[in-house]
């Protein structure tokens, strides 16, 4: 979203954590309706679309033009909304079992031990990073999303439909983040903090650089890497809890070093 539009998106989480419930619904034997995976998967996909449409036009349309804060505040509204219908529907279930759909055994290099469900899961984000940046390098609406990131107006005056930018940026959004929700639960479970690697995210984009696809990619595997052995070795000394913490004291030591992330380019505004 911020890429396309210069919004920070806060109802990124609790979509994420929404994708993950209602493709649980539509594959679960027993308490969902027990469609086959893969059909799951496609239904859950074009409804996220459709969810991202009728969020562009019924809670942002009318904001076109208007300062990008109004419209931040706008998607905190929504991410409270999205946290409500998953507890209305859902409330009742924790830390439910998610239907298996990646290979789930276990690779080991000498005294390393791989998941292999994990492997897969990072290809499969990689390839998506890779398609999402040449859809913004070459691809008509990506160059369009571009061009209203910099400017409602600008974008109006050089015959850009902005609404159409805007509906289709939000679809996708959906999609993706869709997407991102299903992967991220097939390696746990569905639960209702699922939203809460919104915050972790945050980070990796705020490190690697607001405007960096690259920069995920590196920021992304730092922040894991360090949290992992920080769990591994510092939590033992103290007693625990230092993992949770590590990302953001690394996030303020980068920024204090690099103020616009690893990648991120100085803006400079003309007058």
């Amino acid at each position: 979203i911020y890429k396309s539009s210069k919004v920070f998106n806060f109802a990124q989480g609790s979509i994420v954590m929404l994708g993950a419930w209602i493709t649980w619904a539509l594959v679960a034997p027993g308490k969902g309706l027990g469609l086959p995976w893969w059909l799951g998967i496609i239904l859950s996909l074009v409804i996220a679309i459709i969810l991202g449409i009728v969020v562009e036009r019924l809670a942002l349309r009318k904001l076109i033009g208007q300062p990008l804060f109004s419209i931040m505040i706008v998607t905190l509204g929504l991410s409270a909304v999205f946290i409500g219908v998953v507890a209305y529907f859902w409330g009742t279930l924790t830390g439910v079992a998610y239907p298996q759909f990646i290979p789930a055994t276990v690779w080991k290099i000498g005294a390393i031990t791989i998941a292999s469900d994990k492997v897969i899961v990072f290809l499969i984000a990689v390839a998506l990073i890779g398609l999402v940046s040449l859809f913004f390098k070459y691809q008509r609406y990506g160059l369009g999303m571009r061009a209203v990131a910099e400017s409602h107006h600008v974008a109006e005056s050089l015959g850009i439909r902005v609404t159409t930018i805007l509906r289709a940026n939000w679809a996708l959004t959906c999609a993706i983040t869709f997407i991102a929700g299903i992967l991220l639960a097939s390696m746990t479970s569905v639960n209702h903090t699922l939203d809460s690697v919104a915050l972790l995210c945050f980070v990796v984009i705020l490190m690697g650089g607001l405007e960096s696809i690259p920069g995920v990619l590196v920021a992304g595997p730092i922040v894991g890497v360090i949290e992992q052995l920080t769990g591994q070795y510092i939590d033992r000394l103290v007693g625990g809890g230092f993992m949770e913490v590590i990302p953001y004291i690394v996030l303020i030591i980068v920024v204090l070093i690099l103020p616009y992330g690893i990648f991120g380019l100085k803006r400079i505004e003309r007058i």
